[in-house]
């Protein structure tokens, strides 16, 4: 899939996800947007440190210099600790970063809470890769569901219309301006 596509699908997925378990402990719509916004902006950071670092050229004859996907942050064990890692590192620096501007009761719980959210951020990016040629890998063995072109427009079109339409439900007007 498309970088741009990797980055939409899972910045829903994630601010779904957010909004879900967090909207389910009745807190401030406040803390939760910022939260939800928050992870969407950890979503992109995955995606790109994924994209970026699982790529090698390769220089062919036939069709000049290609990228190839590695098993580094392609695989079904190495991307959610990735992820989860990069998840951590990002929700313990804005607790600190927060901790003397606001009290928030979840603030001491954003390490783990990004943490869960960069793992389903990797695990997201995989199963858009899976959909793809280039496929993933298990444990060193590539894999794929389907063999759709990267760059497949009506492919792509169908994962951001459906994240749209999770974003339309997390950033639903009701939900906002009730608050």
């Amino acid at each position: 899939m498309l970088l741009k596509t990797h980055m939409i699908t899972s910045s829903a997925v994630v601010s779904f996800i957010l909004f879900t378990i967090l909207d389910s402990y009745m807190l401030d719509y406040t803390l939760i947007y910022l939260t939800v916004g928050l992870g969407m902006l950890l979503a992109i950071l995955v995606d790109n440190v994924i994209d970026k670092a699982g790529h090698k050229q390769i220089f062919t004859y036939a069709h000049g210099v290609i990228q190839k996907r590695t098993p580094l942050t392609h695989d079904i064990a190495s991307a959610p600790i990735i992820g989860g890692s990069i998840g951590f590192i990002y929700g313990y620096a804005f607790m600190h970063l927060f901790r003397g501007i606001y009290v928030l009761e979840l603030l001491d719980k954003y390490p783990i809470i990004f943490a869960i959210a960069g793992v389903l951020t990797a695990l997201t990016h995989l199963f858009l890769d899976s959909l793809t040629e280039a496929g993933i890998f298990i444990l060193g063995k590539r894999f794929r569901i389907a063999g759709f072109s990267y760059d497949n427009i009506p492919l792509n079109i169908l994962f951001w219309l459906l994240s749209l339409m999770l974003l339309l439900y997390v950033f639903q007007p009701q939900a906002i301006f009730s608050a």
